[in-house]
C-alpha cells in the first residue's frame, strides 16, 4: 500500500508544479505546433501548385505563380468554396509560404515565414529572414520590419488592376466555349444542326487565330530564318 503511494508521489509534477519542466514541455509543444503547421502549409501549398501551376508536371516559376493566382480561374473557384475546410486567405497564405519556403533559411518558425511570405522579392525576404536569426527577432519584430520594407518598396494597391476590355471579353469567351463544350450531348444536335454548329465553330476558330497573331509579339526574321 505504501508502496503504491510512494510511486504515485514520484510521478514528476504530481504533487507540487516544477516550473523548469513546465517550461520544457512547453516548448517542445511549441515547436512541434510550429513544425506541424509548416508541414501542413507545405502540403496544400504544393497540392495547388501540382493542380494549378504546373505544366507537364514542372511547376512554373514562383514570380509566374504570383502573377497567376489573381487571375487563375480555377484556383480562385476552389478559394470560394467551404467544403475542403480552409478559407481563401488560408490556401493564399500556404501558397505564398511555399513558394518562398526553398530560398529562406532553415531554423524560422512557422510565423516568421508566415510575415515573410508577404514580400515579393524573394532576395529581400531571404535578407529580413537573415536578420531575423542573427537578431533574435520575435515574430511580431519580424512582422513589423516586413510593414516596414513593403511601405518602402511594396506599395499597397487598392483592389486588382483593372484589366482591359479586350481581355475581359476574351475570359468571357472563353467561358462560354468551356461550358459550350460541357453542354453538348452525343444525341443533342441533328444531323443539319451539328454540321451548323460545325461551320460556326470553324469560323470563330478562325478568327481567334487571327486575333491570337495580333497580339502575339512579332517574332524578329533575321532570327526566326536563323540569322542569314
Amino acid at each position: 500500500m505504501g508502496r503504491g503511494r510512494r510511486v504515485r508521489r514520484d510521478v514528476p509534477g504530481k504533487w507540487t508544479e516544477d516550473a523548469d519542466r513546465i517550461e520544457r514541455v512547453a516548448q517542445s509543444l511549441r515547436e512541434q505546433t510550429q513544425r506541424s503547421k509548416l508541414e501542413f502549409a507545405l502540403a496544400v501549398g504544393q497540392t495547388l501548385i501540382d493542380a494549378f501551376f504546373s505544366r507537364d508536371g514542372v511547376a512554373v516559376s514562383a514570380e509566374a505563380v504570383r502573377l497567376l493566382i489573381p487571375e487563375h480561374a480555377s484556383y480562385r473557384a476552389l478559394a470560394r468554396r467551404s467544403d475542403h475546410g480552409l478559407s481563401a486567405a488560408t490556401l493564399l497564405r500556404c501558397l505564398q509560404v511555399t513558394l518562398q519556403h526553398p530560398v529562406l533559411p532553415s531554423g524560422l518558425s512557422f510565423t516568421h515565414r508566415r510575415a515573410l511570405a508577404q514580400v515579393t522579392d524573394d532576395s529581400a525576404a531571404r535578407r529580413l529572414a537573415e536578420d531575423a536569426l542573427a537578431n533574435g527577432w520575435t515574430s511580431r519584430r519580424t512582422e513589423s520590419e516586413v510593414a516596414s520594407w513593403r511601405a518602402r518598396h511594396q506599395p499597397v494597391t487598392t483592389g486588382r488592376p483593372r484589366r482591359p476590355p479586350a481581355l475581359r471579353r476574351a475570359t468571357t469567351l472563353g467561358r462560354a466555349v468551356r461550358n459550350l463544350e460541357s453542354s453538348i450531348g452525343p444525341d443533342d444536335l441533328s444531323a443539319n444542326h451539328s454540321a451548323e454548329l460545325a461551320l460556326v465553330l470553324q469560323e470563330l476558330g478562325d478568327r481567334l487565330h487571327t486575333l491570337a497573331r495580333m497580339v502575339t509579339p512579332h517574332t524578329n526574321p533575321v532570327d526566326s530564318e536563323g540569322g542569314g
